[in-house]
């Protein structure tokens, strides 16, 4: 498993495996920033068919501009099988969107970041992860979308307390975070069984500073030869802070998403729809295989329900662009005002680690589509 100790046999036989190169296009459709076409280069050496992990060590290179003018860039490492009982994932992006969040009120977000994670199996299906980042952002949006995005957050702004001016945010983050990962699943690629539990403290230094914590579990059940259910919840919560990335963000092991919105969180939202200092989510999902072929191609279908709320408290806020003191809107257990869509789409898997996504879900207000890599979690 994932978090159990690799053996001296073990990883002197994948020591054996040579080094390749592979290079190839794709392309990826969101609401926020349109189609953007990739390229992307792969330095990886190959796991045993048998392994769980798809590939034993890989580094990846991406770039890619879309329609909207967006554009990213970056290089990611990721090996599981770096020692016995250790793993690493490490990964350096730049980028910027004009359309984070709503598209009808969008932010022009930029951001530079760098980070790794070092996990450490504890016993058996238990392992514990530290992940260190630093990340810089700028957020450019109206004055309106800031009082609603980020309500105790201090703008700069010409007009302040007015809503019809440009307002920006311009903030560095330097972020830890510790986290338990207990982790049974068959394999980390095609996931048929298993569960992903995953729950962490977090700290930051952005604006005033945060601290907080996150919660993840996951489940997959397998129904038949080629039928799967798969289940997912989760939240995070930090204090009340002017920070805004962490807002945007959910720091999931060995990964980072954004939330509430995103083919990761909830695929009824565009990506960053419903930040806030406080998350909830949930989702299920319903896949078939309709086709399979010797390991090396796989089309599948499937149906999905995502939900999740945000919650933001702008209690105490005297300078920030709505300075009235208003009850905490703080974080906790509810079912209360929650955004849910459902949906479906279809996957392509190419051999064992590539694989495109595309669904569509609608909620209430409008009909979102994602083409990505992956499955959602």
């Amino acid at each position: 498993m994932a978090v159990m100790p690799l053996t001296a046999q073990q990883a002197a036989a994948d020591s054996l495996a040579p080094w390749r190169l592979s290079y190839f296009p794709y392309v990826t459709v969101s609401p926020n920033d349109g189609a953007m076409l990739v390229a992307r280069v792969l330095l990886f050496r190959q796991s045993a068919a048998d392994d769980r992990v798809s590939l034993r060590d890989a580094v990846a290179f991406e770039g890619g501009y879309s329609v909207h003018n967006a554009w990213r860039a970056g290089v990611r490492g990721d090996f599981p099988r770096l020692a016995p009982g250790w793993r690493l994932e490490a990964e350096a992006v730049a980028g910027r969107t004009p359309r984070f969040g709503d598209p009808d009120a969008p932010q022009a977000l930029t951001r530079q970041y760098v980070g790794g994670e070092l996990t450490r199996s504890i016993a058996g299906h238990l392992a514990m992860a530290l992940r260190v980042s630093a990340e810089h952002l700028r957020d450019d949006l109206d004055a309106a979308a800031a009082a609603a995005y980020y309500p105790a957050t201090i703008v700069n702004a010409p007009c302040l307390g007015q809503t019809d001016c440009a307002a920006s945010v311009d903030q560095t983050d330097l972020r830890g975070r510790v986290a338990l990962i207990f982790d049974t699943r068959n394999r980390e690629y095609d996931t048929r069984q298993g569960i992903l539990m995953q729950a962490g403290v977090l700290a930051g230094s952005a604006a005033d500073g945060y601290a907080g914590g996150y919660a993840l579990g996951a489940g997959w059940i397998s129904l038949d030869s080629g039928t799967t259910l798969t289940a997912r919840v989760g939240g995070r919560s930090v204090s009340r802070t002017q920070a805004i990335g962490v807002q945007q963000t959910i720091p999931a092991w060995e990964d980072e998403f954004v939330a509430l919105g995103g083919p990761q969180s909830d695929r009824a939202l565009a990506a960053g729809e419903d930040p806030g200092q406080g998350v909830l989510l949930a989702g299920a999902e319903l896949r078939h295989a309709l086709v399979r072929y010797k390991g090396i191609a796989m089309v599948s279908i499937f149906v999905f329900a995502d939900g999740g709320r945000s919650f933001r408290d702008s209690l105490g806020c005297d300078r920030c662009l709505s300075p009235v003191n208003r009850p905490a809107n703080t974080f906790e257990l509810t079912f209360d005002g929650w955004t849910v869509g459902a949906g479906g789409g279809v996957a392509v898997r190419v051999l064992r680690n590539a694989q495109l996504t595309l669904s569509a879900a609608r909620a209430d207000h409008a009909t979102r589509w994602y083409l990505s890599s992956g499955w959602s979690w």
